[in-house]
């Protein structure tokens, strides 16, 4: 969040998968003031990976880019000067909560990391990397998902950074 004009902050994140499975990982962000969320995506971590990704402020709120080439459906922006943006649908429109409907409410707020389960199958396979890339990347196309992900192990954990990055 600014704290001062023109000093804008950024969350680094990381996503670490200690196990010898390969994860199939829910990623929600959430705005600050009532909890609406702002972009979901599932990540697919290979046995023994990291996921790394920045939140960073945009001219009207907030979006993410990753330079991690794990898949992640839909697929999250690789780049700084376009990230995938956060949206307010969640309390605009006939969602409004009357907080406010600008997208700065995306500015701060909260990420929630949720093991859905281990993958096997066709899915671990597309997800797993070869010399850093899995075989899916950079489309993430995997219609086995679902059917490929089984109770999990847990091993996940993860750390976030806040950095002014103009200091």
């Amino acid at each position: 969040r600014d704290t001062k004009v023109g000093e804008a902050y950024n969350s680094l994140l990381s996503v670490v998968n200690s196990t010898a499975s390969a994860k199939a990982v829910k990623v929600r962000f959430l705005e600050g003031k009532n909890s609406r969320e702002v972009l979901d995506f599932n990540l697919y971590l290979s046995a023994k990976d990291v996921w790394t990704a920045a939140v960073i402020p945009t001219t009207d709120g907030a979006g993410i880019f990753t330079a991690d080439k794990s898949c992640t459906t839909p697929v999250v922006s690789s780049s700084a000067s376009s990230p995938s943006a956060f949206v307010n649908f969640a309390y605009a429109g006939s969602n409004d909560d009357k907080a406010g409907t600008s997208l700065d409410r995306t500015r701060e707020g909260y990420v929630e990391i949720i093991e859905m389960g281990d993958v096997i199958g066709v899915t671990a396979a597309q997800v797993t990397h070869n010399d850093g890339v899995p075989p899916a990347w950079p489309l993430c196309n995997l219609p086995n998902a679902s059917a490929d992900t089984v109770p999990g192990t847990g091993g996940l954990m993860g750390g976030a950074t806040l950095i002014n990055v103009s200091n």
